[in-house]
């Protein structure tokens, strides 16, 4: 059993095994530190995120209640072009990042169809406020910055170093806060007996290792 470095606000971890050697997948959670121009911009990311999500949902929730067959992801992807005509704002907008807003929603939907959750509920402006980013974006770890598409590059209090190769960022806000979540993935050998992490969320808890079967 291993505790978390110090200086980490969150973290989340998860093995996967491929041949010899594992994935590992690590989450780093630090403070953002926009300017007034970059906070702004956020917010409006924010915003077109929330409104992309409610406008599939609300679609989506009309042809369910129709028994219409659903729009899944890529037919919702289909429909982001027309709606940049409509609300040309949309434009100023990271198309990963909304494309990323469909994706949450086809997972909510999966959820519900599996009956792992209740039916998708609309966003509201003040909850689950973020965006996903998947590529396209650059971290200078050593000089406390992070390069995000059409936000340019924006510094965070920077608590520990990051190890692994960053495969997606999501930024989020609070009131009077922002924060940048960068998941990373290294490979690392595979110990004597297969383990799972269970994982840590914030200050003063610990990683948590134990044996799992191996399945083939």
């Amino acid at each position: 059993m291993s505790s978390p470095s110090r200086g980490t606000n969150c973290e989340e971890e998860c093995l996967n095994f491929f041949g010899p050697s594992m994935l590992r997948k690590q989450g780093y959670k630090f403070e953002a530190q926009p300017n007034g121009e970059q906070l702004r911009n956020l917010r409006r990311f924010v915003g077109a995120c929330r409104f992309v999500y409610n406008k599939a949902l609300a679609l989506n929730k009309e042809r369910y209640e129709e028994k219409a067959k659903r729009l899944g992801y890529a037919g919702l992807c289909a429909l982001l072009p027309r709606w940049k005509t409509e609300f040309a704002w949309l434009s100023d907008v990271p198309a990963q990042a909304l494309q990323q807003s469909l994706k949450d929603l086809e997972r909510a939907f999966t959820n519900f169809f599996e009956k792992r959750a209740e039916f998708p509920e609309f966003h509201k402006k003040g909850r689950k406020d973020s965006f996903r980013i998947p590529q396209g974006f650059q971290v200078d770890n050593h000089n406390g910055r992070i390069k995000l598409p059409k936000i340019g590059w924006m510094r965070y209090r920077k608590s520990r170093e990051i190890a692994g190769t960053p495969k997606n960022v999501t930024v989020s806000l609070v009131p009077g806060k922002a924060f940048i979540s960068i998941q990373t993935e290294r490979e690392v050998a595979t110990p004597n007996a297969p383990v799972q992490v269970v994982g840590w969320f914030g200050l003063g808890h610990q990683e948590v290792l134990y044996p799992v079967e191996r399945r083939v």
